[in-house]
């Protein structure tokens, strides 16, 4: 995966595999980022832009998941890049994807607060789903608080609160995904869940639910 300048990303069948230079919308751009593993949401903080890797999976445990099999691993990674450096501040991240690392579900998104990474872990799943990967698999689904090279903690259970409370009402499933720090609480999306959440002082509320609507290119609920 290649970052570029002029807002182009370009990957190769794996996701992982630098491709050299790309072209970005206003014409030639040059490459800031490299070997990034299946990339998903940035920040920008301090003259730095932060990058959450979802990963590539691992060697198991494995369950069927909704378009085959996925294994787990700590593969999920956030990345810095700053003043012509990169590197991975984060690592061993939880992780899942099909046996050939695509299709990750893992670090979807990050949020810079006074040095502190908050990170949103996706699940596309139930905590049964969960408890399957394994004790080591107990991150997907929640918020996560992190000190780059120190320590990181579960801030909240994302996909505990849609099972307990399952703000849509229809199919419990949890994919945390966007994340945004507003004052003393973190706001974040459940592309699972289909809804907007607040955390403040660890506990969850819904602010917000986005109910199925008709999409034009095929007429299917989403």
């Amino acid at each position: 995966m290649v970052i570029s300048r002029g807002g182009a990303c370009r990957h190769d069948d794996r996701g992982s595999t630098p491709v050299g230079g790309s072209q970005g919308p206003t014409g030639a751009g040059a490459s800031i980022a490299s070997g990034l593993r299946n990339p998903r949401g940035i920040d920008w903080h301090n003259r730095a832009l932060f990058v959450a890797e979802a990963g590539k999976g691992g060697s198991g445990p494995c369950v069927e998941g909704e378009f085959g099999e996925v294994c787990f691993g700590r593969t999920g990674a956030i990345t810095r890049i700053r003043g012509g450096n990169q590197e991975r501040i984060a690592r061993g991240l939880p992780s899942i994807a099909s046996p050939d690392g695509t299709a990750a579900i893992g670090p979807h998104d990050v949020a810079v607060d006074d040095e502190k990474l908050y990170v949103t872990v996706g699940l596309e799943g139930d905590l049964q789903k969960r408890s399957q990967l394994g004790p080591d698999a107990r991150a997907l689904g929640r918020l996560l608080r992190i000190r780059p090279h120190e320590s990181r903690d579960w801030v909240a259970d994302l996909a505990g609160f849609e099972d307990d409370a399952n703000p849509d009402e229809g199919e419990v499933d949890s994919n945390p995904y966007g994340v945004l720090r507003r004052a003393d609480s973190t706001i974040a999306t459940d592309a699972g869940g289909n809804s907007l959440l607040r955390v403040q002082n660890r506990k969850v509320t819904s602010l917000a639910v986005f109910r199925d609507r008709l999409v034009p290119f095929n007429g299917e609920q989403v």
